[in-house]
């Protein structure tokens, strides 16, 4: 594996982490949608989960309502409709532009953890490569990923709901902690509001609007 895409690279020393607080924002999460009239609004990539894979605008998946994974990208992101489904955001700084690149996921749990193992493979395959294309494109110390959404039965831990959520989280960090060498954040926990989430990603702003 070559250096620049590795864990460690993701670990700068004392003096560049300090130097790095000060020069990048971190991830900010705002649980409410972003300002309508806001010109970040015109160009942004819908990542459609009812539709699946769309090849020509880079976006991967296996069908629809299977899992969608957006390109890594300069583009701000949208991807609506979160009930059971969990999502991944990562975020990093390109190497050549100085500018932030990101992308979004949005899987559903009966796709990933209950259909057969081959197509939990592919899911696994597609993650890591597009985690693999941030690390590289990435500035040293700028990349943060974080996960969200999912649902439970708060009343029965037993429940197959329940058991599914946990074991599409503990893939999901699985697959995340092997190409960042620690485990995500969790930006948003499981859904018992009831009714469905919509996510927009502000990339140049590491903003993540939840409502």
């Amino acid at each position: 594996m070559s250096n620049e895409s590795s864990p460690e690279n993701l670990i700068p020393s004392t003096q560049e982490s300090e130097q790095l607080k000060a020069e990048i924002p971190r991830i900010v999460a705002l649980r409410e949608s972003p300002p309508e009239d806001s010109e970040d609004l015109e160009d942004i990539l819908w990542v459609d989960f009812d539709s699946g894979e769309e090849p020509e605008k880079g976006i991967k998946g296996a069908g629809p309502e299977s899992y969608v994974i957006s390109p890594v990208s300069e583009q701000n992101l949208f991807s609506d409709k979160y009930i059971n489904c969990t999502g991944v955001v990562g975020i990093g700084r390109d190497k050549v532009s100085g500018k932030n690149i990101a992308f979004i996921s949005h899987q559903d749990p009966e796709f990933i953890v209950n259909k057969s193992r081959e197509e939990t493979d592919i899911f696994k395959t597609d993650l890591k490569a597009t985690l693999k294309e941030l690390l590289a494109r990435s500035e040293t110390g700028t990349v943060e990923v974080v996960i969200f959404g999912g649902n439970d039965d708060p009343s029965d831990s037993a429940s197959k709901k329940s058991t599914d959520y946990r074991r599409s989280v503990e893939l999901l960090n699985e697959i995340i902690r092997d190409g960042l060498g620690h485990d995500p954040a969790v930006l948003v926990g499981p859904n018992h509001g009831g009714g469905s989430r919509d996510v927009t990603v502000i990339t140049k702003n590491r903003k993540i609007y939840i409502k």
